[in-house]
């Protein structure tokens, strides 16, 4: 059994307004584990898994098809460091 993909899926929502309609549509994929409403470039922050590329190709189309959805950057995670603490200094 392979490892799942961990990806984070940053959206451009316009109008703005639209970003309720967006949020609520993605309510509905059973991949999205949490949605971020973000500051700067991008509206969303999605975590995503997927089993496979090609599963991860089939949400990203499906969010591409969601009314209001203007741009989509995907980001697969290649690793996860854990480990941190209040205590470090830079």
């Amino acid at each position: 059994m392979s490892k799942k993909l961990s990806c984070l899926i940053f959206l451009s929502i316009s109008p703005r307004e639209k970003v309720a309609k967006v949020e609520y549509e993605l309510l509905r994929i059973n991949n999205i584990k949490i949605i971020y409403e973000v500051l700067g470039w991008y509206d969303l922050c999605l975590e995503v898994e997927a089993d496979c590329d090609e599963e991860l190709g089939s949400i990203i189309h499906h969010i591409s098809q969601i009314e209001g959805v203007r741009s989509i950057s995907t980001f697969v995670i290649s690793k996860k460091i854990t480990g941190f603490n209040s205590k470090v200094e830079f």
